[in-house]
């Protein structure tokens, strides 16, 4: 059968279940995407997968949900390549989500992000649908404060290089002790795929303490990452504004603690080593929103001696920072809405890699300027894109997680049109 077969089998199967469900829209949304770009392999960050190649390129989403009219949905997407050279149809999100008044899970093919930014460190929007299960609770814990705890799991479902068909298991807290201050704590593994060991239920608290990351042939070696984030939100002390958010966000790949085997029982504040870090601010004051970020990413991130190649990536795209490893990233934005219209511009700044580590005679500079327009005419947003990048150097690997920079220069350009339809 083939793939068109099976997704309009999957869309009479669809129709079929509306029947037993009391809402629902079988397409609540129709949206085409067009690019032209002056040059392959042009990454739009946090755009679910999307790397563009020399002329143009466009995709079309139709995406649709049913409901019980309570606690249970099942939410789908279609995505469809219109290019020239590839047409392929297929059915890029399918999950399923129950949500009482305590907890909430969803389990399918989606995508999430996690940590104070939509360009965290940890896990961004920039990789393309993929399976996962995503469970928290929606009742906060009360013990001095508020708790929130989250348990995520992804399926990297793709043959690779280094180990096909890995994992990357997430857990999360969020601790608020007072209204304005949210303190995040998070833990990452990399873990499993073809010809590494499987664990039983009660084997994932070891993985997930660490205590043999890094160390060779153990059953517990894994790609692991760990630290905290802390976010203030400021803005019922400014009454001119809607939102002032101030965040940083503090990760590492290897880890100090009496219970790791190459530590031998020694502490040392903040007990993380090799360190990523993100500090931002958002303010929103009435039709505005201004964002600036800055990120640096360590040297030793998303790579690891058993996922050695693709390591934290997802059919090349990276699962945290977009741009990938070793870089610093700086950025300013700034959105309007002005009546049924809104405009947004952003200015930025990177260079990768930033280590002596990399042993790299050239490093890649790139000055990138990117605006969008949006106007609403009743049911329909249509939304102009531009994106300019001055790159001193060039990387010509595409994954993120290696790079091979030569001494070419060029000017990329990028040119969008996205039309989208809400029933």
């Amino acid at each position: 059968m083939t793939s068109t077969a099976k997704i309009l089998t999957a869309i009479m199967s669809v129709t079929l279940v509306t029947q037993c469900f009391s809402e629902s829209k079988i397409i609540d949304s129709f949206d085409i995407k067009s690019f032209y770009s002056s040059y392959d392999n042009v990454l739009i960050p946090n755009a679910e997968g999307i790397n563009l190649k020399k002329g143009m390129n466009i995709y079309s989403y139709q995406s649709g949900y049913i409901n019980n009219g309570k606690n249970l949905s099942i939410n789908y997407e279609l995505k469809e390549n219109l290019n020239p050279d590839i047409s392929k149809l297929e059915l890029n999100k399918l999950y399923v989500n129950y949500e009482s008044n305590i907890f909430s899970i969803s389990f399918g093919k989606m995508t999430k992000t996690i940590g104070p930014s939509k360009n965290s460190i940890i896990l961004s929007n920039n990789y393309p649908p993929l399976l996962m299960i995503d469970i928290f609770n929606k009742k906060s814990l009360k013990l001095w404060g508020s708790w929130r705890f989250e348990l995520t799991n992804l399926w990297l479902n793709e043959d690779r290089k280094d180990v096909s068909n890995p994992e990357v298991i997430i857990l999360r807290a969020d601790y608020k002790p007072v209204d304005i201050l949210n303190i995040g704590f998070t833990r990452v593994s990399e873990y499993g795929g073809d010809g590494r060991p499987n664990y039983k239920l009660w084997e994932y608290p070891k993985l997930l303490l660490g205590g043999e990351d890094n160390v060779p042939y153990s059953k517990y070696d894994g790609d692991g990452y760990g630290g905290y984030d802390i976010t203030l939100n400021l803005e019922k002390y400014f009454n001119s504004l809607d939102e002032l958010k101030i965040y940083y966000q503090d990760i590492g790949t290897d880890l100090v603690a009496p219970w790791q085997k190459e530590d031998s029982g020694e502490w040392k504040f903040p007990f993380i080593l090799k360190r990523s870090r993100q500090a931002g601010v958002e303010i929103i004051k009435s039709s505005d929103t201004y964002n600036i970020e800055f990120t640096n990413i360590n040297y030793y991130f998303y790579i690891h001696h058993i996922y050695w190649y693709e390591g934290y990536t997802y059919k090349g795209f990276s699962l945290g920072y977009p741009y990938g490893k070793d870089l610093n990233d700086i950025y300013f934005s700034h959105r309007h809405i002005f009546g049924s219209s809104a405009i947004k511009y952003k200015i930025g700044y990177m260079k990768q890699p930033v280590s002596e580590k990399a042993n790299s005679k050239y490093s890649l500079e790139k000055y990138y300027i990117e605006t969008e327009y949006q106007k609403k005419i009743r049911n329909c947003f249509i939304i102009p894109y531009l994106r300019i990048e001055r790159n001193n150097n060039k990387d010509t690997n595409p994954l993120p997680t290696l790079y091979r920079i030569v001494p070419e220069n060029n000017t990329t350009t990028v040119l969008g049109l996205e039309t989208k339809f809400i029933f």
